[in-house]
């Protein structure tokens, strides 16, 4: 049961709760200006379909909120309905109240129905009407946005497949779809999951990122979201759509096993328009692509946007893929107890190759990677002077994130053959291999992991500047 309390005491959010429900029945709604009682008057547009000509009629909408305080809506709260009514050339009026209307409007409303002249019809909305619009499969995103507490919570709705559904959650509208099979509900924590990535990204004010739908393949396993980034028109966009796909993980295996696929498309709206739906069912065109997993047609400045972003991010990558490491190799190359005999920056950038179903033995030869160095480097380290090497050592920064494995390494050379000793043993020089690596959780995509590795890099050659400085 929606608790209509939770609307704005002022009465602004009922005013704008009627106005998209209007909205959402392909109404005309706009304001008129503010009434007698400091509320918006709305005026809405009924356009009706006639054999000889099309005709319209226009409603005075008025609004009173007094569910905060619990009561009816009575005479002395409306103003002279027809009065009002004429100074807006319109022939309906209907009242919309979050409680009830006392009897004695009733009344009067029936009674202005029945005798005025020019005939002006009336009706009103209460609490109990405005809860069965809004619990449809079409409005319920409604109250989702406006009763965030009374109204929380999932909306499944089937549909006339039994493999598609209609879906509302967190004021999210959107389509369901298996590719084979009939069950829903174990979809429900992944979508919880994915609305949550979504609603922590970060856009300028009236961009909004809306979900219209996701497809499961539950042959071969994975999730395809389709989603649409409604910028108003010549606004620079926030974000482009590629990288609002690799913020949310596009070709990534998530954490319930599934690899999953976002596919956003850049719209542009009118800001200033009262007739924009944010829902709007132009935006829902798109099912029989949904219902396959299809890719949409996207629009030039979409692509040229999205052109742009990899570039830019390929440029970056380039310049960052050795700048860390090489840091830390020149801090490492001035101390002089130690000298690097061999080293390997990580292979990150190559880690999506992978997705290719093909003979991985071939990528890896042809590629020349290491394969156990996508998220870590390798160093091989000879130390002169053990014990300040471990004091050194004990000052390298470390946690959960990112960290470093040290071991010990024995060298035998040719000579060694048969007597039982290492390159080591009896000798003033000591071999290590040294390992930094960051956490694979965090990392969203190799830009991303690029850039954790190289400031873990850089942390560390700040820190060995300072132990050299110290130790001098």
């Amino acid at each position: 049961m929606l608790d209509f309390s939770e609307l704005s005491g002022d009465g602004q959010d009922l005013e704008l709760l009627t106005r998209e429900i209007l909205l959402k029945k392909h109404l005309a709604a706009h304001w008129s200006g503010k009434g007698p009682d400091g509320g918006r008057d709305l005026v809405c547009i009924e356009k009706q379909d006639s054999t000889f000509a099309p005709c319209e009629r226009r409603w005075l909408v008025q609004c009173k909120h007094y569910a905060i305080g619990g009561r009816a809506v009575g005479i002395s709260d409306l103003d002279s309905i027809v009065d009002s009514c004429r100074q807006h050339d319109c022939v309906g009026y209907l009242l919309v109240c979050s409680t009830y209307p006392s009897s004695a409007v009733v009344q009067r409303l029936e009674a202005i129905t029945a005798n005025s002249s020019p005939k002006l019809a009336t009706t009103y909305w209460d609490a109990v009407r405005l809860e069965q619009i809004l619990s449809t499969p079409s409005n319920w995103s409604l109250a989702q946005r406006f009763f965030p507490k009374s109204a929380d919570g999932w909306r499944v709705y089937a549909t006339d497949r039994p493999n598609q559904w209609v879906v509302i959650y967190n004021a999210y509208y959107f389509q369901l779809f298996n590719r084979i099979g009939s069950q829903s509900e174990f979809h429900l924590q992944s979508v919880k999951a994915r609305v949550a990535d979504i609603g922590s990204i970060s856009l300028p004010p009236d961009h909004l990122l809306r979900v219209r739908a996701v497809y499961y393949d539950d042959k071969n396993g994975g999730y395809t979201w389709y989603l649409d980034y409604l910028q108003p028109q010549n606004d620079n966009a926030g974000m482009s759509t590629r990288e609002i796909e690799r913020v949310l993980g596009d070709g990534d295996v998530l954490e319930d096993g599934q690899q999953y696929t976002f596919e956003v498309q850049l719209r542009t709206y009118w800001k200033g328009s009262e007739h924009h739906d944010p829902d709007h069912y132009d935006y829902y065109e798109d099912l029989a692509l949904f219902s396959h997993g299809l890719a949409r047609r996207r629009s030039r400045s979409d692509i040229e946007r999205r052109t742009q972003f990899e570039s830019e991010m390929l440029e970056i990558g380039t310049k960052e893929r050795n700048g860390g490491y090489d840091t830390l190799l020149t801090a490492l190359n001035k101390v002089s107890f130690l000298r690097v005999v061999r080293s390997c920056n990580s292979t990150i950038e190559d880690l999506d190759k992978f997705c290719a179903r093909r003979n991985w033995t071939s990528l890896i030869a042809e590629l020349s990677i290491e394969t156990d160095r996508f998220f870590s480097a390798w160093f091989l380290l000879e130390a002169v002077d053990d014990v300040k090497f471990h004091r050194m050592m004990s000052f390298i920064p470390q946690g959960v994130a990112r960290f470093f494995r040290l071991s010990r390494a024995c060298v035998y050379l040719p000579s060694d053959v048969g007597t039982g000793s290492t390159r080591d043993d009896g000798q003033d020089e000591f071999h290590y291999e040294l390992t930094l690596a960051v956490h694979p959780a965090q990392v969203i995509d190799k830009i991303t992991g690029r850039g954790l590795l190289n400031g873990y890099f850089r942390e560390i050659a700040t820190v060995i500047n300072k132990f050299i400085e110290g130790d001098e």
